[in-house]
């Protein structure tokens, strides 16, 4: 399942802002809810046009390079993510890494400049978010933004998201 199957982008409702599909309920709702300590029940009562398994299917299992700071998973704290250390995979070559990376998770989060150009990752099995910078203090001024993109990007798509 996609994000096109979960999300709608309509400039006639809210303006354009991602919202649940069927729903006039933005996305961002739920990371906000989530991130501010609520539980996923209690969202799902405020806003009972959502249903369990449309919230669930926005979540997703993110890969870290190591090129990406660590302290970035708490912007992505809704997400269940994990580290190229973590899985044991320090030092791997894209094309390898990258098939790894798409049996187990949903999104690779890269700030490797070089990476788009090392191979065709208009191919690869995995969707790609690359950031501009891997400073962690850019980076958590553009959490919102990165956390959009992590939500609306499609399956072994690539988008390399400019960060402020």
């Amino acid at each position: 399942m996609d994000s096109t199957d979960l999300i709608t982008i309509d400039p006639a409702i809210l303006g354009g802002t991602p919202v649940f599909k069927g729903t006039r309920v933005p996305l961002k709702t739920l990371f906000e809810y989530l991130e501010n300590d609520y539980t996923l029940e209690q969202f799902l009562e405020c806003f009972p046009s959502i249903t369990r398994e449309m919230a669930r299917n926005v979540l997703m299992r993110i890969l870290l390079d190591e090129c990406v700071p660590w302290p970035m998973r708490g912007l992505l704290a809704v997400h269940d993510c994990a580290s190229l250390q973590q899985q044991g995979w320090s030092g791997k070559q894209n094309d390898e890494l990258l098939r790894r990376a798409a049996e187990q998770f949903d999104l690779f989060v890269t700030a490797d400049q070089g990476s788009q150009y090392q191979q065709n990752l208009t191919d690869a099995p995995i969707a790609i978010l690359e950031l501009s910078t891997n400073d962690i203090r850019r980076i958590r001024v553009s959490a919102p933004a990165i956390a959009l993109a992590a939500a609306t990007i499609q399956p072994r798509e690539y988008v390399k998201l400019m960060v402020n």
